[in-house]
């Protein structure tokens, strides 16, 4: 029997009315339906645009119009753009570059950077390496009161700021110090020392000038302005040849020369071989500090010493050198000009086993017969010289030629007051008395035995 539609108490009375019309309503229903398909489309849809940009189907992507693609590409590497720049920017915050050679500079324990500091006047960020290479004592050259050496310290420096604190010019490699009167048209040229630069002598070519006498000094390669050239014998001898030409004109035949060597420890041993090469453009040498062989022949303790500042100088920056050189300068005598001279322009031991490779090289046995000049020889009695008398006997001017041994002096005896005034007496004295080539007239050669006779 069928239920009675109009009886209340059917169970399709129970039904709730609006879910049933929900259900039996047709229009609510395809309504519903067409924006689900509408939805089902546009993801379908954005799928597919996203998978042509992506390049998964060629015939998809053929479809694609080429200004999509072109703003698609656009879109892309704005957004590698930003993250490479957010990236670099990450890096440089965590692990900042050293100014001057770019290296990395990354922490140390415990967050600390152990591996940098900054340049004293710019106060940029610098690797320790670079840093400590370029350091000086700053020197103001007009200043009165100059800060002792005991209490000065040692600043580092950037590249940039270096050349500008120091007292070199960078702009040139050798100085001129013209006398102002008596000018006797004789040159000198200086020659430092290992790990010095062309200021070393300045006061003293100073001093000289007032006597009348016109000095070169230079920096030699790896040292001072030149401190990126490469350290040879030939590259010393090429350098001392084109300040010779450019300064002081070539040699013309049948013209006495009127330039003296001047050389001081490295620079007078590499001074054998430049007077060896060089030996018409001179007509007498000073050489200082030279009075010990370290040549190929050499004992064991000169070898021993080789040795060791081979060692040494590949370990140690400029700025540790510096201060184990004011250490042995603060328990020696030496007090004219050392600021100026040793500290002021920098320090440079970064070749020095370019230094050792050329002391080894040179035998002054060997060079010094070959030689026909005149030479005078400086040491202190405090100092190693094995062979001070051994150079002078093989000197073939042996009558001008003369050695002078400052009693209580060492390695820096041209840096003590006892003794400069002196020193340079001695280098007018030994000039004088080289006779007719240099100064026209003839002068008598008893300044050699005189000197002969007081050491």
């Amino acid at each position: 029997t069928m239920p009675d539609p109009s009886d209340d108490s059917s169970d399709e009375s129970a039904v709730d009315e609006p879910a049933a019309r929900k259900v039996r309503d047709p229009g609510v229903k395809s309504s519903f339906l067409a924006v689900l398909e509408i939805a089902n489309i546009l993801r379908k849809a954005d799928e597919n645009k996203k998978r042509i940009v992506r390049g998964e189907t060629k015939q998809q992507k053929r479809q694609l119009s080429i200004k999509a693609i072109a703003r698609a590409v656009r879109n892309d590497s704005a957004i590698d753009d930003d993250q490479t720049q957010k990236s670099t920017r990450s890096i440089t915050a965590t692990a900042p570059l050293c100014r001057d050679c770019n290296a990395e500079l990354k922490k140390g324990r415990f967050g600390l950077r152990e591996t940098s500091t900054s340049c004293t006047n710019c106060e940029e960020t610098l690797c320790l390496k670079c840093a400590r290479d370029q350091a000086l004592i700053p020197f103001k050259e007009y200043d009165d009161n100059p800060l002792p050496l005991k209490k000065s310290s040692i600043k580092c420096y950037c590249k940039a700021c270096f050349g500008q604190v120091s007292i070199l010019d960078y702009t040139k490699s050798h100085d001129i110090i013209f006398p102002n009167q008596n000018k006797k048209n004789i040159t000198l040229v200086w020659v430092h020392g290992g790990g010095a630069s062309r200021a070393l002598f300045r006061p003293h070519a100073s001093a000289l000038a007032r006597m009348g006498y016109t000095s070169i000094l230079l920096d030699l390669p790896g040292h001072g302005t030149q401190v990126d050239k490469r350290l040879t014998l030939e590259s010393c001898v090429g350098t001392v040849r084109y300040i010779l030409n450019r300064r002081c004109g070539k040699v013309k035949e049948g013209k006495p020369s009127r330039i003296i060597y001047v050389g001081a420890s490295l620079g007078a041993y590499i001074g054998f071989y430049i007077l060896e090469k060089l030996n018409d453009r001179f007509a007498g040498a000073v050489l200082l500090n030279c009075g010990q062989n370290v040549g190929p022949d050499c004992g064991r303790k000169s070898k021993a010493g080789i040795w060791l500042l081979r060692k040494l100088s590949g370990n140690l920056t400029n700025k540790t050198s510096m201060g184990a050189m004011m250490s042995l300068l603060n328990r020696s005598n030496a007090d004219y000009h050392i600021g100026e001279c040793n500290f002021a322009g920098g320090m440079f031991f970064q070749q020095g086993s370019a230094w050792c490779d050329c002391m080894d090289t040179v035998a002054p046995a060997d060079i010094i017969p070959t030689l026909d000049i005149p030479i005078l020889f400086f040491n202190g009695s405090k100092d190693y010289r094995d062979s001070e008398n051994k150079w002078l006997s093989r000197c073939r001017d042996y009558e001008k030629s003369s050695l002078k041994v400052f009693d209580g002096g060492n390695h820096f005896f041209c840096h003590d007051s006892r003794f400069v005034d002196d020193m340079l007496q001695h280098i007018d004295v030994f000039i004088q008395g080289i006779g007719l080539d240099i100064l026209g007239q003839h002068r008598s050669t008893r300044h050699g035995r005189e000197y002969r006779r007081r050491t």
